[in-house]
C-alpha cells in the first residue's frame, strides 16, 4: 500500500516547468523577434500545448497579436481567453482531486486575477486603436463595454477578500476608464468618468498604499491593514502613508481631474471633494477657458519578474497531527506522527528548517502561524515573484516640425503591475502553505514508513544490523525524497509577457506632426530618451499606445 501511494506521489516527478520555454518566449517579445515569439507557442512542441494550459496558450497568443498591432486578432483571441476564464469556475472533480493528491501544476491554469484583469486593459486598448483607424462610434462603444466588465470583473473580485489587501481593485480600470467615458462625451458618460476618478483617489488610498513604488511604509500597511476599519481613515493615512513621489504625482493629477470636471457638471459636489482632498478652492485655480483634451497616452515598460520556486519548510510531527491533515496521512504511517519524526530525525538525519528561512509572505509583513519546526522538517516550494519599486518617473515631450520642443508632461505611474503580482502572489502562498505543506508531510510519510519498514526488516531483533539497516533506510529514503522534491516544485506558471508597468496621461496639443519622446528620469544617473513615433494630431481625439 505504502509503495502504491509513493508511486503515485512520484507520477508528477518529471513535469517540466517550463521555466526555460518561457525565459525564450520573453526575449523574444523584448527583441521584437515576432517570428521566434510565435515558433514558441505554436506547432507540436508549443509551450503550452495541454488543455490545461489552454487560458494561458489564449493569453500569450492574444498578447502577441496585440504587440504587433493586430488588433482584431487580438480581440478575437482575448474574447476567447474571457470565455473560457468565466467557464473555468466550474472546477473539473477530476482535476481537483489531481492537484490535491499529486501536485498544483497537474490542475487547470485559471488565470491570476492582475493577468486577467491586464487582459481587460489590453483588450480595452485593442477596442480603441480600432476606433482610432475606423474613427466608428462602434468601437469606442465596444472599448466602453470591455471597462463595464472589466469593473465588474474586480467587484467580483472584491466580494472575496474584503479584508485584505490582495489584489482587488485597479487604478487603471478606474483612470482608463473614466478616459473612454469622457471620449464618448455623453452627459451621463461624464457623469460616470467622475465618479471613476473620485474612486481611483480612494483606491490609491485604501489599496495601493499596498505597493512601494506609491507607499514608503506599504510594509507597515499590508501588515496592519485588517485594523484599519477600527482605526479611521485619518489615522491610517497619518500613521501607515508616507507618500512617495508617484503617489503625489498621481493623487495630484486626480484631484485636478475632480475638480475640473465637478465643476463642469456637478458643482453641488464642489465643497465635498475639497473637503475629502483636505484642499481649499484656491488650491485648483480656475483656468482661462482651453480646448478639452484631445490625445490619451498608454505607456508599459518591460516585463514582469517571472513567478519562481521558493523553498519553504513544514515541521513533519505539527503537519501529520494538525486537524487539517487528512486522516489517511496518519494510517499510512502505520506509527504515531512523534514516533515517525523521531524515526527521521535520528535515523534518516532530517534536521529543521536553517535559521536564514524567511516564511512565505515575511518580507512583504505579512503574518501568518506556521507550523512549529524546531524538529525534524521538510522542505518544499511555493511559488514567489521577486520585483523592485518603481522609483523613476517619466515624462513626454512632443517635438513639433521645426524641432522645437512644443509640449511637455508628466507620465504618470499608475498601475506597478511587478509590485502587485509579488503582493498577490505572497499572500497566496500565505493560504497555500498549510495545503501543500500536508499534501507534502503525507508524501514524506509514505517515503518515510517505507524506509521504516525496510530499517525494521535489516536491523535484526537486537538491532545487531543497525549500521547496513540505517544506510540502506536512508538511501531509500533520498531516493523518494529527491522524487517528491522534483514532483512538488512550486506551480510557476504565468503570462510571461505581462508588462512590468503601466503610466498613463491625456493632454490637448494643437492639430500638426509630432516627434514624441518618452524620457525616464531615474533616481539616480542620467535621464534615459526614448522616441517612439511621429504621431499626426487632429482636432478629433485620439489614443496612442506605447510599449518600451
Amino acid at each position: 500500500m505504502v509503495k502504491r501511494l509513493l508511486f503515485l506521489f512520484l507520477l508528477g516527478a518529471c513535469a517540466s516547468t517550463g521555466l526555460d520555454e518561457r525565459a525564450s518566449l520573453r526575449s523574444a517579445f523584448a527583441s521584437q523577434n515576432w517570428v521566434q515569439a510565435a515558433s514558441i507557442l505554436e506547432g507540436e512542441k508549443a509551450l503550452y500545448k495541454e488543455d490545461k494550459d489552454k487560458l494561458l496558450a489564449l493569453m500569450e497568443k492574444g498578447h502577441l497579436a496585440h504587440a504587433q498591432q493586430k488588433w482584431n486578432e487580438s480581440a478575437e483571441l482575448f474574447k476567447q481567453a474571457f470565455d473560457l476564464h468565466d467557464k473555468l469556475y466550474t472546477v473539473s472533480v477530476s482535476s481537483k482531486i489531481a492537484a490535491a493528491v499529486v501536485n498544483d501544476s497537474s490542475d487547470v491554469y485559471y488565470g491570476e486575477a492582475y493577468e486577467v484583469a491586464t487582459l481587460h486593459l489590453l483588450q480595452t486598448l485593442n477596442f480603441l486603436m480600432l476606433w482610432r483607424d475606423s474613427k466608428s462610434r462602434d468601437d469606442l462603444f465596444r472599448a466602453r463595454a470591455q471597462v463595464v466588465a472589466w469593473n465588474k470583473f474586480l467587484e467580483n473580485r472584491a466580494r472575496d477578500s474584503e479584508l485584505a489587501p490582495v489584489y482587488k481593485d485597479d487604478l487603471m480600470a478606474k483612470l482608463l476608464g473614466a478616459q473612454v467615458h469622457e471620449l464618448i462625451n455623453s452627459r451621463s458618460d461624464l457623469q460616470i468618468a467622475l465618479d471613476l476618478y473620485v474612486d481611483a483617489h480612494e483606491v490609491l488610498v485604501k489599496n495601493y498604499s499596498a505597493y512601494p513604488s506609491f507607499n514608503s511604509k506599504s510594509a507597515a500597511f499590508v501588515k496592519d491593514y485588517k485594523k484599519f476599519p477600527k482605526l479611521g481613515l485619518d489615522k491610517v493615512i497619518k500613521e501607515y502613508i508616507e507618500p512617495t513621489h508617484s503617489w503625489t504625482l498621481l493623487q495630484n493629477e486626480l484631484q485636478t481631474k475632480v475638480m475640473k470636471l465637478a465643476r463642469e457638471i456637478r458643482s453641488s459636489r464642489v465643497n465635498t471633494y475639497l473637503k475629502t482632498f483636505g484642499k481649499k478652492d484656491s488650491d485648483f485655480p480656475k483656468a482661462k477657458k482651453s480646448p478639452p483634451s484631445n490625445v490619451t497616452v498608454v505607456a508599459s515598460f518591460g516585463l514582469a519578474p517571472l513567478k519562481q520556486g521558493e523553498t519553504q519548510y513544514i515541521g513533519l510531527t505539527s503537519a501529520l497531527e494538525d486537524p487539517k491533515a487528512s486522516s489517511g496521512a496518519k494510517v499510512l504511517a502505520g506509527v504515531s506522527a512523534v514516533a515517525l519524526t523521531l524515526f527521521a530525525a535520528d535515523k534518516l538525519g532530517l534536521m529543521p528548517p536553517p535559521n536564514s528561512w524567511n516564511p512565505a509572505g515575511s518580507q512583504l509583513g505579512l503574518e501568518m502561524s506556521f507550523a512549529a519546526a524546531k524538529s525534524a522538517s521538510v522542505k518544499f516550494e511555493l511559488p514567489a515573484v521577486h520585483s523592485k519599486p518603481i522609483k523613476s518617473t517619466y515624462e513626454l515631450i512632443a517635438i513639433d516640425e521645426t524641432g522645437k520642443e512644443a509640449f511637455k508632461t508628466a507620465l504618470p505611474l499608475v498601475q506597478p503591475v511587478g509590485e502587485i503580482a509579488q503582493q498577490a502572489i505572497a499572500e497566496a502562498a500565505v493560504a497555500r502553505y498549510w495545503r501543500v505543506g500536508v499534501r507534502l508531510a503525507l508524501k514524506h510519510a509514505a517515503a518515510i514508513a517505507a524506509s521504516f519498514a525496510t530499517y525494521k526488516a535489516l536491523a535484526g531483533r537486537k538491532n545487531d544490523n543497525d549500521f547496513l539497516a540505517r544506510n540502506a533506510a536512508v538511501f531509500q529514503y533520498l531516493a523518494a525524497a529527491k522524487g517528491i522534491e522534483v514532483s512538488e516544485r512550486a506551480d510557476t506558471r504565468a503570462l510571461a509577457t505581462l508588462p512590468e508597468n503601466f503610466n498613463l496621461t491625456d493632454f490637448y496639443l494643437a492639430p500638426g506632426k509630432y516627434k514624441i519622446n518618452i524620457v525616464e528620469n531615474p533616481v539616480q544617473g542620467a535621464a534615459k530618451t526614448t522616441h517612439i513615433g511621429l504621431w499626426e494630431i487632429t482636432a478629433m481625439p485620439t489614443v496612442f499606445y506605447a510599449r518600451l
